[in-house]
């Protein structure tokens, strides 16, 4: 079944127009009634994924909180990520183990290996307790302290790693779908 002229239709006036552009392309079409999951180009969603586990490192730049919290081209979750994880490269045992406990120790620090993404008050807490004061100043400035609002640091940005973050969207009823009797267009 060829039903790639268009997405399906839930309505049928716009279904008969996508049939008509169909024909006056030359084509040799009819309207079939299909269910969404069955079409080549199916009505999609997006999904909610909330899991930070879910999300890796796209790119990091100089930005200020404020320029992020107005960016639109971000989601909501996007900024919360972003205003408070810290990409770290580090063993692939270490990454697990924090995945599952929340627990960070220094493999979790390498500079080289699996990126993943670690809570930047997590991050924090383990420099103190490691006697890093400095390094944890620097981002207790930039994640935590009120007032910095307005200063640029470096931010890293996240996009969503597993595949593709749509899915196809159910429907109760049959769809109304354009389905093409011949895949070249009719000789003039």
């Amino acid at each position: 079944m060829n039903t790639n002229w268009s997405s399906p239709k839930r309505n049928i006036i716009t279904a008969l127009l996508s049939l008509r552009k169909a024909i006056l392309a030359g084509f040799r079409a009819r309207l079939i009634r299909l269910r969404n999951e069955d079409c080549d180009y199916p009505i999609l969603i997006k999904k909610n994924d909330e899991d930070f586990r879910n999300f890796e490192f796209q790119i990091g730049y100089a930005a200020s909180r404020n320029t992020i919290a107005q960016r639109d081209d971000l989601t909501a979750f996007q900024k919360y990520l972003s205003l408070n994880y810290v990409n770290l490269y580090g063993t692939e045992e270490a990454v697990e183990r924090y995945y599952s406990t929340g627990r960070l120790s220094k493999e979790n620090n390498q500079g080289i290996g699996r990126s993943h993404l670690v809570a930047a008050s997590d991050l924090i807490r383990f420099m103190l307790v490691a006697g890093e004061r400095d390094r944890a100043q620097k981002y207790i400035r930039q994640y935590e302290t009120d007032g910095y609002d307005d200063v640029q640091h470096w931010f890293d940005f996240y996009r969503y790693k597993h595949g593709s973050q749509w899915a196809v969207r159910k429907f109760w009823r049959k769809l109304w779908v354009v389905e093409l009797l011949k895949t070249e267009p009719l000789k003039s």
